[in-house]
């Protein structure tokens, strides 16, 4: 059973996906149980070969098959070899942890006084001082674990994987990297984790939060995002300058325009890197706002065909107008993108933006029925007690359905996720969740 697994894996993925690797090891495992310690060694090496060439040298994964190899010696009497392999694992930067790797672009300003890359929400508002770097997010032990075992359960297909997703507040900020060289070596390093992809290849993705979020809250949820995803391209966040409070929330509506320039030169700079790279980007809340504006301008300035290969385009929870996205969606089926947006009616914040701006209904609390927009209702994946504006990363059904989704555009909806079950209205067709029995 564990060989026919391998075939189907590698048939359906190929035989370099990372889930091939999980499959050779679980019979290397069975044959050194049985004795058969030159095949499970053989294997043991494979799947070794196959988990650095997808993650690199210091993943987690990877220490794992060092491990594994170096109990295997040990079993053989073979302390030289064990002890090798063991120092491997050992020596990298801390084999419980992940670190993820962020991109990123922003057009907050530097704090002048700080001495490591720190960005508070005064807003910058000449795209040529648009700042470019890399976050390395760090996901502890017990969130490693978690995402561990959730894979084990769902037979390491994480999207299809039920309970906890990670936890944003627990991911730590480890580094911030700022390009030296006006984004080269940043691309050049985007190339080489390129070059590794295998669950999502030629695929980049760009997170754009919401109202409210500092700097460090927009890298933080854009690793929690990609990790629990695997999203094994390139993933990235647009750190725009949101502020806190009530005044302040009314106003960033003009911020959110200031900085669609910035976000429109990040695209610009991806699809002029990576023409054949698909950019995915999910703006969440007020984010939905900046994502709009930035491809509503794409749209003007692509008279010869996009400046960037799009890929899906989603809104979660988004703060936005539904009258505002009706005026644009002339400009995004010209990219020839599909909207997908994800709704709720528990979604509190929306209720609070309704009431507050009192200019029309909110995409975000309610499924909307437009051309080019596949609109999901999540009503009933909330909890008690919460605002409900993030459950788009808190559900793993939403996750599952999101990773589908980029991994493979299917649509309808309810054709990738059947606890989405399309629903007909006099106003149009929607899509919404519709609990198991």
């Amino acid at each position: 059973m564990y060989w026919r697994a391998l075939a189907i894996r590698e048939k359906s993925l190929g035989p370099d996906h990372s889930d091939v690797a999980t499959s050779l090891a679980n019979l290397a495992v069975l044959y050194a149980t049985q004795g058969r310690y030159a095949d499970a060694e053989r294997l043991y090496k494979r799947s070794l070969a196959i988990r650095e060439k997808a993650h690199g040298p210091d993943h987690s994964d990877v220490a794992t098959s060092l491990n594994n190899l170096a109990g295997l010696y040990d079993r053989l009497d073979r302390p030289a070899e064990a002890a090798a392999y063991r120092a491997r694992a050992a020596a990298m930067p801390g084999w419980e942890v992940a670190d993820v790797p962020v991109f990123f672009a922003t057009n907050r300003i530097r704090d002048p006084q700080a001495v490591t890359p720190k960005f508070g929400n005064d807003q910058q508002t000449d795209t040529a001082a648009v700042v470019l770097g890399r976050a390395t997010i760090r996901a502890p032990k017990p969130e490693v674990l978690n995402r561990a075992e959730r894979g084990a359960q769902a037979l390491g297909q994480l999207h299809k994987a039920a309970g906890r997703q990670t936890s944003e507040v627990a991911l730590s900020v480890h580094r911030i990297d700022l390009s030296p060289d006006n984004g080269a070596s940043l691309i050049a390093e985007a190339r080489e984790r390129l070059s590794r992809a295998a669950r999502f290849p030629k695929q980049a993705l760009i997170y754009v939060h919401g109202y409210n979020n500092t700097f460090d809250d927009a890298v933080r949820r854009a690793a929690q995002i990609g990790y629990d995803l695997e999203f094994d391209g390139i993933t990235a966040a647009f750190a725009w300058p949101a502020r806190s409070g009530v005044a302040a929330y009314m106003g960033d509506r003009d911020r959110a325009a200031t900085a669609a320039p910035f976000l429109l030169h990040m695209l610009e700079t991806l699809g002029q890197a990576f023409p054949d790279v698909k950019v995915h980007i999910i703006g969440h809340s007020t984010g939905g706002e900046v994502v709009l504006n930035a491809l509503e301008r794409l749209a003007d300035r692509s008279a010869n065909g996009p400046r960037v290969k799009l890929g899906e385009v989603i809104l979660a929870h988004a703060d936005v107008n539904t009258t505002r996205l009706s005026a644009v969606m002339p400009s995004l089926r010209k990219l020839g993108v599909t909207v997908t947006s994800y709704s709720s009616g528990e979604d509190r914040a929306m209720l609070a933006s309704d009431w507050m701006r009192g200019d029309g209904a909110r995409v975000g609390g309610a499924p909307v029925h437009l051309s080019g927009v596949d609109a999901i209702d999540i009503s009933g994946l909330g909890v008690r007690f919460s605002w409900n504006h993030n459950t788009f990363v808190q559900s793993s059904m939403v996750f599952g359905d999101m990773a589908r989704l980029m991994a493979t555009g299917e649509r309808p909806p309810s054709k990738r996720t059947p606890y989405f079950a399309e629903t007909k209205t006099d106003k149009g067709t929607h899509w919404e969740f519709r609990a198991p029995k």
